[in-house]
């Protein structure tokens, strides 16, 4: 499961690094709320085997693996986050650079037109 994440969210990095379309930014969003799904999956079978609380060795083992686990997933949605912040601020920069046309009104532009 976090192999596939990982791939995943490497990938869509890759692809908001080379364009920042709306369809990229959609499906990195998307991969945000899937590793959510993933946080607070991983966050209940902690939770429930903190509560079983049996002392063996494969229980602090199960643990140790799942804060692992939320470790990774964690650092994952970080760097899908700083990369959809990234995407977003280059648009606005991209919208603030362009230059403002400003539309004549509609009489104005027909006598231009016409002129």
């Amino acid at each position: 499961m976090i192999e596939e994440l990982e791939e995943e969210t490497y990938q869509i990095i890759e692809l908001l690094k080379k364009e920042e379309s709306k369809k990229n930014i959609a499906v990195a969003g998307k991969l945000l709320v899937k590793i959510s799904h993933a946080i607070d999956e991983n966050h209940g079978k902690l939770q429930q085997l903190i509560n079983i609380n049996k002392a063996s060795p494969s229980a602090y083992l199960q643990l140790y693996q799942g804060i692992q686990l939320g470790d990774c997933l964690f650092e994952l949605k970080g760097a899908l986050r700083t990369a959809l912040d990234v995407a977003g601020k280059t648009k606005q920069r991209i919208e603030a650079l362009k230059p403002k046309r400003y539309l004549l009104p509609t009489k104005r532009r027909k006598a231009v037109a016409v002129g």
